[in-house]
């Protein structure tokens, strides 16, 4: 009304998101409806030690931890932002957007919503410095980094598997080239630039791949295949011992504090035994570590020093032992993921859609079978059957992506495995983005009721 332009960026206290949020909470408050509480701030914490006594970490440590757990994330959203802006200050605004406060003086500093301590961009590593961005974005509209491209001929006639894989990285490649060569100078061309970068990424990753198929000796989807079922027998082993490890593990554990105050205690229970013997036992008052000491020996059933000294070192080696089965889990999960995204790919040159993505807890396993999953669509109580071989994972055992061709017929089951009806691969995700809409609709409805 006054005229004056609304100054709505998202990180204006007053005008911005913050500031929507302080007048929701306060018109929330006045008609009796809920206001939510902020997230605990990240960076602050405590540890007990042995006596129980809280104890605050230092200043570095919660920093270290704190930037730690936003990292990954940060970098992330960099990562995507850097394939769609053309200039640092473009990137910088759309971070802005997206909620991160910026933070500029000697050193330009970043702060997510919800993080306590702003962190400084070159912290995040040597690539994401101010100085590291700005020669991106010239690379990226320059176009220079084309020139370093190899071509990857050295794979071809390996198989037609991988000759596929040559075939797009050098049109990849040859696409690039050709971009670079149609600029006209003292033009801008801001979506050419995005584009050409996101096929810079592309090339990269088939090349990646050709290394990786060159290594593993991959020449065929069905080396593939086989690669992946060899792997996921050997993890089922491995994860069954596992099992068993944790297992001698927590059976140790459980009187491993008492073996450590026997150790703490044994001293002056031995002190209190020689001074009994000089002046009797009806002259002597027991301390609090005797009496310890006693309470933990006939846990122990009465062990000697020798045996518990053995004892603490088998907890050792059981902990040891069951760490490094875990390790080599971890290894064998990031294999697993590795042949997914070939496989990924695979589907994709062979014709299959990238359909939606689903959680481990949607799969049905007493109707899964060696071949098929049993699949819960996300929001419904319908379920289809999908060939293994036609879903990936992104994360081993915890989330998958299901491919599919369009115009191929898929059953559809209920909760009682009767067929239930027919639809192709693209209804599949239509049926349940029509399901979530109603849920969002109906908890929508609640609350107006309230």
């Amino acid at each position: 009304m006054s005229g004056r332009k609304l100054e709505d960026r998202l990180a204006n206290k007053i005008e911005g998101l913050y500031g929507l949020r302080e007048a929701s909470d306060r018109i929330s408050l006045e008609y009796g409806c809920h206001v939510m509480k902020d997230f605990k701030p990240i960076g602050k914490y405590r540890r007990k030690d042995y006596s129980g006594k809280l104890q605050e970490t230092t200043i570095k440590k919660i920093y270290e931890n704190a930037t730690a757990i936003w990292k990954p994330r940060i970098i992330e959203q960099i990562e995507k932002l850097k394939k769609e802006t053309n200039s640092f200050d473009e990137l910088m605004e759309r971070l802005a957007l997206e909620g991160y406060q910026i933070k500029r003086g000697k050193y330009l500093s970043i702060k997510p919503y919800g993080k306590e301590r702003f962190t400084r961009l070159h912290k995040l590593g040597d690539e994401y410095s101010e100085e590291a961005l700005r020669q991106f974005f010239k690379d990226k509209k320059k176009g220079s980094y084309v020139k370093q491209l190899k071509a990857v001929n050295g794979y071809k006639g390996r198989s037609k598997y991988s000759d596929s894989y040559v075939e797009q990285a050098n049109n990849s490649k040859l696409a690039m080239e050709l971009s670079s060569k149609g600029q006209q100078v003292g033009k801008e061309y801001p979506k050419y630039y995005n584009s050409r970068y996101k096929e810079f990424l592309r090339y990269k990753e088939l090349a990646k791949s050709l290394d990786f198929m060159s290594a593993e000796k991959i020449f065929s989807y069905e080396d593939l295949a086989e690669k992946i079922e060899a792997v996921e027998l050997e993890l089922a082993e491995r994860e069954a011992e596992y099992e068993k490890q944790k297992s001698i593990v927590r059976t140790f554990e459980e009187n491993e504090p008492f073996a450590h105050t026997y150790i703490e205690t044994y001293n002056a229970y031995m002190l209190y035994k020689e001074q009994v013997e000089k002046f009797g036992e009806e002259n002597i008052t027991i301390s609090e570590d005797v009496q310890k000491h006693l309470t933990v020996k006939e846990n122990l059933n009465d062990a000697e020093l020798q045996e518990v000294r053995e004892f603490i070192r088998g907890c050792g080696q059981e902990k040891r032992e069951a760490n490094r089965q875990y390790s080599y889990i971890t290894y064998l999960h990031s294999k697993l993921t590795d042949y997914d995204k070939l496989r990924s790919r695979a589907l994709e040159m062979n014709g299959y859609i990238k359909g939606m993505n689903f959680g481990i807890k949607m799969i049905d396993e007493k109707r899964s079978t060696d071949e098929y999953y049993c699949v819960k669509l996300p929001y419904t109580k319908k379920y289809v059957y999908l060939n293994k071989n036609c879903v990936t994972w992104k994360e081993h055992g915890v989330r998958a992506t299901m491919y599919l061709i369009d115009d191929e017929t898929y059953e559809l089951y209920n909760e009682d495995n009767q067929k239930i009806g027919e639809v192709s691969g693209d209804q599949l995700e239509q049926i349940s983005n029509e399901e979530k809409e109603e849920v969002k609709e109906y908890y929508a409805s609640l609350k107006v009721e309230v």
